[in-house]
C-alpha cells in the first residue's frame, strides 16, 4: 500500500490533562526535540520512539492544552523536515531508560504542561510565560 493511501497513526489526546499510562515501563529508543525558527531554547514539539512500539509518540502544546499523537515515522516528521532536531536522549542520558510516567496537567485556569519521568530524570514541557498563550514552549529539567 502506498504511503499516500493510508495515514498511519492518530491523535490520542488533546486536553488540559491526560496520562499516557500505556507508555509506562517502555524503553526509550529515541527522544527528539524540535524548535521554531532559530530559537533553540523554544521547544515546539517532542518526538519519542519507544523500543516496544512501532509508531512514534508526538507531544506538543497549543492553545494552552496538551496534545499526544501516535504516527509512523514519515508522518511524525513531515512538518519538520527543515529543522534539525535536538537529541534529548543524548542530552539527558535517556537512551535505554524506562518511562515511568508521562502526564499532562492543566485546567481551564492553568496552562497545560507535560511532565516526562524517564529513569531518574524529570523533564517538564511548558509555556515559558504561563499567562501568555502566544509565548514559546520550553523543556526544562526539574
Amino acid at each position: 500500500m502506498d504511503i499516500d493511501d493510508e495515514l498511519i497513526g492518530e491523535s490520542l489526546a488533546n486536553a488540559h490533562s491526560f496520562e499516557c499510562n500505556s507508555l509506562a515501563g517502555m524503553e526509550v529508543e529515541k527522544f527528539l526535540g524540535f524548535y521554531d525558527a532559530d530559537d533553540r531554547n523554544g521547544m515546539s514539539m517532542i518526538a519519542l520512539k519507544l523500543k516496544e512500539k512501532e509508531l512514534w509518540q508526538r507531544f506538543f502544546l497549543d492553545a494552552a492544552i496538551g496534545f499526544w499523537e501516535e504516527w509512523d515515522e514519515f508522518n511524525t516528521f513531515c512538518d519538520w523536515e527543515d529543522v534539525k532536531p535536538i537529541d534529548l536522549a543524548k542530552q539527558y542520558s535517556l537512551h535505554h531508560q524506562t518511562v515511568k510516567s508521562i502526564i499532562c496537567s492543566g485546567s481551564y485556569d492553568i496552562f497545560s504542561s507535560i511532565a516526562f519521568e524517564i529513569g531518574e530524570t524529570i523533564l517538564n514541557f511548558k509555556y515559558l510565560n504561563t499567562s501568555d498563550i502566544e509565548s514559546k514552549t520550553i523543556l526544562e529539567k526539574i
